[in-house]
């Protein structure tokens, strides 16, 4: 006989009441061993909306939010493993030597002498629209507000001032400079400079550039200060060049093309590498400017960390809303939620100051170990460069962040940063105190302060006339990829 309405009903109540009482038990273990890489996402979301907000976020993001838990999971992470390998990087003898250029025998640089239409402006030597106004009370007065967009102004400056680089005359130039546009932009500006105009400029510079022909066209080289991709809408000089304009050399922040589309929308996106390289030939990718400036002979800005120890271990200068959201999330995590924002574990800055970095953070660089280096709208960030001029060592979050700059830090580079896995970090399997300071063998952390100490001048662009700054290193590394390109008859004919 089949059971009856009545009957069938109460097992379903029954059955109901099983499973959700096996479920809530299975809850009670869960939350009493957390397991590693789960984490609570609801609590906190107050103070995390808070500090979203304060900054001036004006989209509707808003980041799932990290566990207020005290302490770090036991996680299978090597650490042991992690920095033999580091080890095997190092190469100590790099601290023994280093480039030393003299001042007489920087390559010969012609300016060409724009319209003012071309140049933003009447063509003037004005080191506060190079370097930014002097900030902050640092006693060796090499602080200022330098914005990311200054570097075209800043490599004008430099060669215009310049004792041993600048040259009038084009039968003895080294290279050829086109300061079209030398303010830098922002995408949306670039798009107003060129886009519909872009035919109109293409046909002044060809008119202006009276010095460009077959045997020059490889030393000419132009400047965006931005990642090479923003002034995609300059097309004909910049983007797509047309024969002429194809050989100059590109000089912008970035070596490749990675996009951050679907980050700000999918909080676990990564950089994906786009296709359009080629039309954007002979890259230079160079760092971005610091807002710290050294000056010619000047020795290091820090003291050596035995005579001066650093008080701050590790500082995180920037937003939470803003690029590889997942890995400043686990930042915050760790910083607020673990180390309490504990100086002498991990600090936390959340401000910046529209692509400048202020007088404060500088300062506090200055007297941090480590400084976290999550990647931005590209995996690079201006913050990298005040950190190496800091003699802070940066510690990235994957591995395409500081992939350019070849010239710059090539041979140094291994020995003056730490790489932190990003799919182990992200799964809370690593904790940064324990690698950076419970597991990093002494000696290793000796290298990289003494690396950064020897090195961090080539990284920065001095105020003044400097033989071994990044302006030289720059000038160096073109004049010798565009005699390679000629020497192999990769110059292709104007």
């Amino acid at each position: 006989m089949p059971p009856s309405k009545s009957t069938t009903t109460a097992a379903r109540k029954l059955w109901f009441v099983w499973v959700a009482s096996a479920i809530a038990v299975l809850v009670a273990l869960i939350g009493s061993s957390r397991i590693a890489g789960t984490f609570d996402r609801t609590e906190n979301s107050k103070m995390l909306k808070d500090i979203l907000y304060s900054e001036g976020d004006t989209t509707k993001h808003k980041a799932a939010v990290v566990q207020s838990s005290t302490s770090v999971p036991d996680s299978p992470f090597n650490y042991t493993a992690f920095w033999e390998n580091v080890r095997q990087q190092v190469r100590p003898e790099l601290l023994e030597r280093q480039i030393n250029h003299k001042l007489e025998t920087c390559p010969k640089v012609f300016v060409y002498d724009l319209t003012q239409d071309l140049r933003d402006g009447e063509k003037s030597l004005n080191f506060t629209r190079a370097f930014g106004i002097p900030v902050g009370n640092f006693s060796k007065g090499n602080l200022f507000q330098t914005g990311q967009y200054n570097l075209g102004r800043i490599v004008e400056y430099r060669i215009m001032a310049s004792k041993y680089c600048i040259t009038t005359n084009p039968d003895e130039a080294d290279l050829f400079y086109v300061p079209v546009f030398p303010d830098g932009r922002s995408v949306q500006q670039w798009q107003r400079s060129c886009g519909k105009k872009a035919t109109s400029v293409k046909k002044k510079l060809l008119k202006q550039l009276v010095h460009l022909n077959n045997e020059t066209a490889c030393k000419h080289f132009f400047i965006v200060s931005k990642s090479f991709e923003a002034a995609d809408s300059c097309a004909f000089w910049w983007s797509r060049p047309i024969k002429e304009f194809a050989p100059a050399m590109r000089v912008s922040y970035t070596e490749l093309h990675y996009g951050l589309r679907g980050m700000k929308r999918v909080k676990n996106k990564f950089y994906k590498l786009r296709k359009d390289m080629l039309d954007y030939p002979n890259r230079i990718s160079v760092p971005y400017p610091s807002s710290l400036h050294w000056k010619n002979g000047q020795k290091a800005l820090w003291a050596p960390e035995d005579e001066h120890p650093r008080t701050i271990f590790s500082l995180f200068v920037g937003r939470l809303n803003h690029g590889d959201l997942s890995v400043r999330e686990e930042i915050l995590h760790q910083c607020q939620d673990i180390y309490k924002n504990d100086l002498s574990k991990c600090k936390l800055n959340l401000q910046t100051l529209n692509g400048k970095s202020k007088s404060t953070y500088i300062e506090k660089k200055l007297n941090t170990t480590f400084c976290l280096e999550p990647g931005g709208d590209t995996p690079d960030r201006k913050s990298i460069s005040d950190s190496i001029a800091s003699g802070c060592i940066p510690v990235f979050f994957n591995n395409v962040t500081g992939t350019g700059w070849g010239l710059f830090w090539g041979e140094w580079k291994a020995q003056a940063h730490v790489v932190v896995p990003r799919e182990e970090w992200i799964r809370q399997e690593i904790d940064l105190y324990t690698l950076l300071h419970t597991t990093m063998p002494p000696d290793l952390l000796r290298i990289m302060q003494q690396t950064l100490r020897t090195y961090a001048r080539q990284f920065q662009y001095s105020i003044d006339e400097d033989s071994n700054d990044g302006i030289r290193v720059l000038l160096e590394g073109m004049k010798r990829h565009s005699q390679e390109r000629m020497t192999d008859g990769k110059c292709n004919p104007v």
